[in-house]
């Protein structure tokens, strides 16, 4: 089961069409029965992601860094070099996907999910996308 506005359903459906095109009938069975039992308020969880990305998105226009994201877990940030920041970022620490197979036509991004973020790691992380999307430090070669 799967529920989204439009554009994301299709963007899911074309992802689908390039793999097996199925979601596991034990995922599926396992999602059904917490569902069922009540083990998961979605209510709940959609409001922790929420304050989650607000407060990520927050912290990243606080050190200049544009970055949008309107719903579910993740936040998306314009870079010039999806590799080269991914790179830096994995280097400090923080683990972040390249942009390249969740878009369409948007330009070079990050992708950037808050599942898990704490309020207490919110601001080093976005201190270290800050530096990251910095100006490199330049190398010269002889």
């Amino acid at each position: 089961m799967l529920t989204g506005d439009p554009v994301t359903l299709d963007r899911v459906r074309g992802r689908q069409r390039l793999g097996p095109g199925w979601v596991s009938l034990v995922v599926q069975r396992a999602v059904a029965r917490l569902w069922a039992d009540g083990a998961v308020d979605a209510r709940r969880v959609a409001a922790a992601y929420g304050r989650r990305r607000d407060a990520l998105l927050a912290a990243l226009a606080e050190r200049g860094v544009a970055a949008h994201g309107r719903s579910g877990m993740n936040v998306w940030i314009p870079v010039p070099d999806e590799t080269g920041a991914v790179a830096r970022l994995l280097h400090a620490g923080w683990a972040v996907a390249p942009g390249a197979r969740f878009r369409l036509t948007a330009p070079p991004g990050i992708r950037v999910t808050v599942s898990t973020l704490t309020p207490a790691d919110t601001g080093p992380l976005a201190d270290a996308v800050a530096s990251a999307l910095g100006p490199g430090t330049g190398r010269g070669y002889v």
